[in-house]
This record gives structure tokens, C-alpha cells and sequence, in this order.
């Protein structure tokens, strides 16, 4: 190479600046190649001229002009992120005749990228059906799987994939015989491409996987999951139905005993629809997980009132008071108040795949609260240690369920739980201390109706002479009054509110 010649790839990578008129540039670049430009020449993220083809008419320059080994060694390039000038290219946005023109010239079709995606992959992604229908003349091609084993089935499940994909280029990839690539592959996690098209609610990918005959609505992966528990829990019907319709179980049990219904109950989605269908298919609310959970325990540790309120319609059958293995009812999960693994189980996500902070429903705690209540659940049922929803609600600090729960009369308000702490104590304790105390104080109305009869005659038999030094008058005044109402009604005989400084002799 001549020391005055730049190398190509600087040039596409943006200087020089080249003419603004296409046909100069095509000179330029052509005179640069006859001027002995290296097409193999690497730029700091290891790309060369080939990387940046934009043009059909550039590609046969290059390809044209440049000598074997320097073709040969452009062609071989892996640039930072692992990909050839074909990968990069079949990946782009250009047509599909600059990158027929690489394979043309010999770019390997069995290059990989960084992730061990094939050039089959990248083409299917791209749509480009006629070098798809190259790329499978060479059947070790299609058999390639990728660093976490999957295979060119479980690509084609993603949602920007189907949308894409045409019939010719999905005739092409049913032509491959189930030998070379399975729709039952699995990958590292276990899972089949009826998995991933479950996860990504890729409907019409679905349904050409089941109509494979080979394809298994019952295989499992690493937790044990069917495909239909992945539908259930991203709330794809559709597919549900699909899988349904091929006999998948309907009450399969994947780890902890969850069913594809407790997963709809506790996934990030709106998912009352699924729901609703899974009811209407089957499915047992009665089903019980490893701790004993059932769905409505899930729904209500998630605040998903829709779900609560359909699981407790009658003919669904839920008992809203079945305990768990701790003894917990779904009114003490939903008066957590949060998404929460607070109790002796786990109730979150179930590697559903989503974070909390990926919920893309609105929860309502207070209102799963009140559909519970109105379904009859225990208000004062307690857990194996003895704690009622009112406990849960105070040390949580769940202001708003304190107060639904202080509606219902026969609250039990100075329950002790086996450590002996009443919701009072708990509420001390909370970071809301300061709003959930004063509802708990036992002079409040529940305060002074939870007392013992006994307790009550006994204060009202004793009298106590009392000293108010802040009386609305600014005098002192003296007056007698029994313990009961100087304790709990808090009142002077004449009817005037006793202050705090009150002072009792």
C-alpha cells in the first residue's frame, strides 16, 4: 500500500470527508482501491470497509478490486461485538443484494456472532427470504445453536420476528427437517420454542409449532414450567387456548405445586381475563402450592382485586378463608398492604420473568381488602402465631387497611398474638406509627367496646378527683369523675373536654 493512501475504512468511518455527490464518491472509492487500499483495514471497533457497504455499486468495487488474501481476511473479520461484515449486514437495514454479493465472494455462511447467533438467525430476523433459502442448502447451518443453546425455532418466537416474518420465509423454515432443528430443542433453562412463544404471546408462531407433530405442550424447563404456565402468566389467551386444545394439562404443577391459575393470579399483567378463562376451562381454585397457597392467596398478596373478586364469585368456588402452611388467610397477605415475601412463603413473581418494579398492572390493597371482607373472610382468624389481619395491617404500617379494617364491629382490637403483642404494639413500632397509634388507642370507640365487662364496672366504681389546669376558662378547675370516664371518655362532669395535663388525685 502506498504511504499516501489512507485506508479505506477511515474513509467510511468519516474521514476524510468524501464528495457529496454518489458518483464522485464511487470514483474516489475506486481510486483509493487501484491506489492499493486495503479492504481488510480495521478501524478501533475492529471494522473494516466491508462493515459499511451502503450500495450495491460500493460492494462491487471493493469485492471487485480487492486481492484475495486482503478479501479473504475482510470477509474472515469479527469486529467488537463478534460479528463478519455479512452478520453485520444481514442485520442492517440494507438490501439483501449486498449481502448476497458477500456470500457471492465467499463470506462464510457458518460465521457466528458474539452470542453464537448463525447467519441463518440474522437473515430469518431480517426477513430475507432468498438468502434464507441459501443459507439452507447447507444443513449444518440450520442445525447451529446459539451460546445458550438455542436453536433457530426458539429465535423466530420473538415478537419483532413474527412480525416480520412472511409465508415464503416460514415454508422455507418448515422445509427443515426435525432432525436437523427441533421445535422440541431446548435451551440452557430447558425451555422449547413453545416456551419462548408462550413468553412472547407470538400467536402465529404457535400454532405453526403445534402443528408440527412432534411439538410437546407438556414438556418442562428448569422450574418445571409448561408452556401454559407461561401463557398464563403473560396473559396470552390466545395460546392458552392453542395449548388447551392440544391436551396440556390444565392444572399441571410446575416447582412449589404452582399451577398455570396461580400464575395468572400473581403475574405483572391485567390478567382477570386469563383468569376468567382458565375458570371457565377447568381449572382448580382448590389447587394448593407447596406452602399451601392457593390462587386467591396469590391474587391477594398482589392487590389484584379483579382477580380476587373473580375467584370469589360463587360458582368459582374459592374459600376465602383457607389458610396457608403458616396458618395465613388471603385477608392477612392483602393487609400487607404490599408486594411483599413477608409471612413463611414466598409469594412473588414465581420466575415469571418480570421484576416488581416491571408490573404493568395497578394494584389496590384496600380495595382487595374490602372485596375479601365482603366475601365473608374471618376478620379475626389468626395465623399459627396467632397475629390477625390487624396485626399485619399496624406493623406494616398500612394506615388506609387499618381503618377498613376497624369498620367491621366484631374486629377483635386487643387481640394478643403468641408473643403477646396487640396490633397497638405493632403500630408503636411501624414507620407510620405516628397515623395508626391514635386509631388503636384504647380510647377509642373499639377501645372502650373490646374492654371486659368487669373491667368496665370496675371503673366506673371508683371516683377520681381531678385538677385541670387548662381549662378553656383559664381557671383551674376541680371536679370528680370516674376512673372509667377519666380514662376512656376523657370528659369533665360539666361536659367540657379534659386536656391532656389534666391531673388526676
Amino acid at each position: 500500500m502506498h504511504a499516501s493512501v489512507k485506508p479505506l475504512s477511515a474513509s467510511c468511518a468519516g474521514t476524510p470527508k468524501l464528495p457529496a455527490d454518489f458518483e464522485d464518491r464511487l470514483e474516489v472509492i475506486e481510486l483509493l482501491m487501484n491506489r492499493g487500499a486495503q479492504v481488510a483495514q480495521l478501524n478501533p471497533l475492529k471494522k473494516n470497509a466491508l462493515f459499511f457497504i451502503g450500495d450495491s455499486r460500493v460492494a462491487e468495487i471493493l469485492l471487485g478490486k480487492a486481492g484475495k488474501p486482503d478479501l479473504e481476511h475482510a470477509l474472515e473479520a469479527k469486529d467488537l461485538e463478534g460479528c463478519t461484515a455479512l452478520l453485520s449486514l444481514l442485520g442492517s437495514s440494507v438490501g439483501s443484494e449486498i449481502p448476497s454479493l458477500l456470500i457471492d465472494s465467499g463470506a462464510s455462511l457458518h460465521a457466528v456472532d458474539g452470542d453464537g447467533r448463525s447467519t441463518l438467525v440474522t437473515a430469518v430476523w431480517k426477513n430475507r427470504t432468498e438468502i434464507v433459502r441459501e443459507i439452507l442448502r447447507d444443513h449444518k447451518v440450520a442445525a447451529k445453536e446459539d451460546h445458550r443453546k438455542r436453536n433457530i425455532w426458539h429465535h423466530v418466537t420473538y415478537t419483532n420476528t413474527e412480525k416480520v416474518l412472511t409465508d415464503s420465509t416460514i415454508d422455507l423454515l418448515l422445509s427443515i427437517d426435525e432432525r436437523i432443528a427441533s421445535v422440541n430443542q431446548l435451551d440452557e433453562k430447558k425451555r422449547s420454542s413453545l416456551h419462548s412463544s408462550a413468553i412472547w404471546g407470538t400467536t402465529r408462531i404457535a400454532k405453526i409449532i403445534l402443528a408440527r407433530s412432534t411439538a410437546s405442550v407438556h414438556a418442562t424447563e428448569h422450574h418445571d414450567k409448561t408452556p401454559l404456565h407461561f401463557a398464563a402468566t403473560y396473559g396470552h389467551v390466545e395460546i392458552a387456548d392453542m395449548l388447551l386444545r392440544n391436551r396440556a394439562a390444565i392444572d399441571a404443577q410446575c416447582y412449589g405445586n404452582l399451577t398455570p391459575l396461580h400464575m395468572a393470579c400473581g403475574s405483572g399483567t391485567d390478567s382477570v381475563e386469563m383468569v376468567n378463562f382458565l375458570l371457565k376451562k377447568g381449572a382448580s381454585v382448590k389447587s394448593r402450592s407447596d406452602d399451601q397457597m392457593t390462587p386467591l392467596h396469590i391474587a391477594a398478596a398482589h392487590g389484584q382485586v379483579k382477580i380476587v373478586n373473580a375467584l370469589l364469585v360463587p360458582l368459582n368456588g374459592a374459600d376465602v378463608n383457607a389458610v396457608s402452611e403458616g396458618g395465613w388467610t388471603p385477608l392477612h397477605l392483602a393487609s400487607c398492604g404490599q408486594h411483599t415475601r413477608h409471612l413463611d412463603a414466598p409469594v412473588g413473581n414465581f420466575e415469571s420473568g418480570l421484576k416488581v418494579s416491571e408490573l404493568k398492572v395497578t394494584v389496590d390493597y384496600v380495595a382487595t381488602v374490602r372485596a375479601l371482607l365482603a366475601g365473608h373472610a374471618n376478620i379475626n382468624q389468626t395465623s399459627r402465631t396467632l397475629r390477625t389481619a390487624l396485626h399485619i395491617a399496624a406493623e406494616w404500617g398500612q394506615e388506609d387497611i387499618v381503618k377498613v379494617l376497624l369498620e367491621k364491629k366484631n374486629i377483635r382490637f386487643t387481640a394478643k398474638d403468641s408473643a403477646g403483642n396487640t396490633p397497638l404494639l405493632d403500630a408503636a413500632n411501624s414507620t407510620q406509627r405516628g397515623k395508626i397509634v391514635p386509631l388503636l388507642t384504647p380510647w377509642t370507640t373499639h377501645g372502650v367496646e373490646s374492654l371486659p365487662s368487669d373491667i368496665k364496672t370496675a371503673a366506673k366504681s371508683f371516683d377520681a378527683n381531678i385538677v385541670d389546669f387548662q381549662n378553656s376558662s383559664g381557671k383551674i378547675r376541680r371536679y370528680r369523675a370516674s376512673v372509667f370516664d377519666v380514662l376512656y371518655r376523657n370528659h369533665g362532669s360539666a361536659g367540657e373536654e379534659a386536656s391532656v395535663g389534666s391531673i388526676c388525685q
